[in-house]
């Protein structure tokens, strides 16, 4: 079953999700992967704001059976500026299924797209949501 939010759904509901030290689970087209994302510290009121500096935590809920070596590239973009941040995320494996992502800051107000690009052995499948700053 593919548990993808349309576009309108998952904004409404990230408007209010990503105010709190936790968000997600948000799936890639194909439901094989999701992911849910946790404030660095965990007790931080909110998981992004603007033009700080901020660190993730990145749960993989959900992730194909057969897959072997993963890893996770974060970015983010805003579409309707043209430009994405102007740091360069790095992805930390901290266990199983569980990543770190350090370098993060979403500069200025507006509309952002956040992209997860999970790779599972030689597989990558992107998660975009869409947040508005």
């Amino acid at each position: 079953m593919n548990r993808t939010l349309p576009p309108l759904l998952g904004l409404l509901l990230l408007s209010g999700i990503l105010h709190g030290a936790e968000s997600g689970p948000w799936q890639s087209s194909d439901g094989e992967v999701s992911v849910r994302v946790m404030s660095v510290p965990p007790e931080a009121e909110t998981v992004f704001a603007t033009n700080q500096l901020t660190s993730i935590r990145v749960l993989m809920e959900t992730t194909p059976d057969e897959c072997g070596a993963m890893s996770l590239d974060f970015d983010a973009a805003m579409p309707g500026h043209g430009h994405g941040m102007n740091t360069r995320p790095r992805s930390t494996p901290v266990g199983p299924r569980e990543f770190r992502v350090d370098g993060i800051k979403l500069h200025m107000p507006g509309r952002w797209l956040l992209s997860f690009r999970v790779t599972c052995d030689d597989t990558t499948r992107q998660i975009d949501v869409p947040l508005d700053l």
